[in-house]
């Protein structure tokens, strides 16, 4: 015995081998002790391919490494299940599995408290786990701060766009004079709501009355 809990494999008939200091023996046969993958660091992070881990699990391949989670349901082979990869610089987090498999972002031990990726129409989620749209955000419960878009700039608009068939159709925003201006495609203000007085302008971006629309107008009852 060289110490405790560990044997001096000297010392065993029939076992024979050589290893390199911090790296975990892995049996080559039923007789002899090799080098594995595996190193243990001296403060005891653990290194798979990397024989300096700076953390407490580090995990290297020179091309795209991949650590796999499967279970009972998803199958075991290298298509089933989830996994954690980087390729080149980009982290990726994939969920392969094509029956029901979701991908879900959470806190609290809640699904509803995150973010749900469906698995069958890509449909994200946002404090919801049943998205029935591209985008489906819902308010918790007990209320939220909603949908925030913020320009880091004066100079910047906080601007939501919509598009269709890759063009811009309408955009919705809040220029540098806080007024609320809804444009269609290219730079044609439709419509200004003016946050200094609550003016409501059609076809002006600068309304002076409470309603002003600049153009033609035509009422029709029945």
């Amino acid at each position: 015995e060289a110490g405790d809990n560990c044997v001096d494999i000297a010392n065993v008939g029939g076992v024979s081998g050589a290893g390199t200091a911090m790296r975990v023996p892995l049996w080559n046969g039923t007789t002899s002790l090799n080098n594995s993958n595996i190193y243990q660091g001296g403060s005891g992070n653990i290194g798979v391919g990397v024989a300096a881990p700076g953390r407490t699990l580090s995990v290297y391949e020179s091309g795209s490494p991949e650590i796999q989670l499967i279970n009972s349901v998803t199958g075991t082979t290298t298509s089933d299940g989830s996994y954690l990869s980087v390729s080149s610089d980009d982290f990726l987090i994939g969920n392969q599995e094509t029956a029901g498999g979701h991908l879900k972002l959470f806190v609290d031990n809640d699904a509803s408290k995150g973010i749900v990726i469906e698995e069958n129409t890509g449909d994200v989620g946002i404090g919801t786990d049943s998205p029935i749209g591209a985008l489906h955000v819902k308010e918790p419960s007990g209320g939220g701060s909603g949908i925030i878009i913020v320009d880091t700039t004066d100079a910047a608009y906080s601007m939501f766009k919509m598009y269709r068939e890759g063009y811009e159709k309408w955009a919705m925003y809040v220029d540098n004079s806080d007024k609320l201006n809804f444009r269609s495609a290219g730079s044609d203000i439709r419509m200004t709501i003016d946050d200094a007085n609550g003016n409501v302008g059609i076809g002006t971006a600068s309304p002076s009355s409470k309603l002003q629309i600049e153009g033609d107008v035509l009422i029709k009852s029945g």
